[in-house]
């Protein structure tokens, strides 16, 4: 109650404005995206590749640069390219403080999971964890800020604090793809195996780019009991 009163007196303080291109929008709820930035954004097609995420292109269920991996998780979603509009978003959304953001990437998830995704068959939502010096600096784990209002949204049950990172390592753009792997390996850890034993997980990340660091989220989980993990990001890479 006192978040949701804190974004309605910060759209008051603030100025109503697109946060790409500065034109009035409604602030309630402060979406922060006006209808012709959203139409922007390139969202990603069916059918999706099961591994990566992205449109595919014949009749395989994973693409061709897919069939060389070897994921944890059953399968992956991302709704939209990580390029442009999207790009400018999720940066103000992690590194400028603008959480109220989430109400626009909620509201895109949500018809992504609607079109795509049988909601009946997960049982608990749980965000990718961060770094807790990572989030102290932050103040937040965006990817926590969208899974919370999805799990309301749907009355699925969410997980905080579960899944945690107990490994520090690099920041993974940063990394090269061969180092990304290696970067995450036993970086997870699950306190409670119960909450997860034979439980369907929907795990929510903001970028999905190698797809190794969901993996090794979902390796963790299915190690703890879980019987899935299907992984849903606000965005991929091309």
């Amino acid at each position: 109650m006192l978040s949701v009163l804190r974004e309605t007196l910060s759209a008051f303080v603030f100025p109503a404005e697109c946060e790409i291109c500065g034109v009035a929008v409604d602030p309630h709820p402060p979406l922060g995206v006006c209808q012709g930035c959203q139409d922007e954004v390139k969202l990603i097609a069916a059918p999706h590749c099961s591994g990566c995420g992205r449109t595919l292109i014949g009749k395989m269920p994973v693409c061709a640069e897919c069939q060389k991996e070897s994921y944890a998780f059953n399968r992956a979603f991302a709704c939209a390219v990580y390029e442009g509009t999207m790009r400018q978003l999720i940066h103000a959304f992690k590194f400028k403080n603008r959480k109220y953001l989430k109400h626009f990437f909620v509201k895109m998830m949500v018809r992504f999971m609607n079109a795509y995704l049988v909601t009946t068959d997960v049982d608990v939502i749980l965000p990718v964890p961060m770094d807790k010096n990572r989030r102290l600096e932050r103040g937040f784990n965006q990817s926590e800020l969208i899974s919370l209002e999805i799990s309301k949204y749907f009355g699925i049950p969410h997980s905080s604090g579960n899944l945690i990172q107990v490994r520090s390592g690099a920041v993974q753009s940063r990394l090269a793809k061969n180092q990304r792997q290696l970067n995450v390996k036993d970086a997870f850890l699950v306190r409670n195996a119960d909450e997860f034993h034979s439980k369907r997980l929907l795990l929510i990340d903001d970028i999905l780019t190698t797809g190794y660091t969901a993996s090794e989220c979902a390796k963790t989980l299915k190690k703890a009991g879980a019987a899935s993990v299907t992984v849903l990001a606000l965005a991929r890479g091309i």
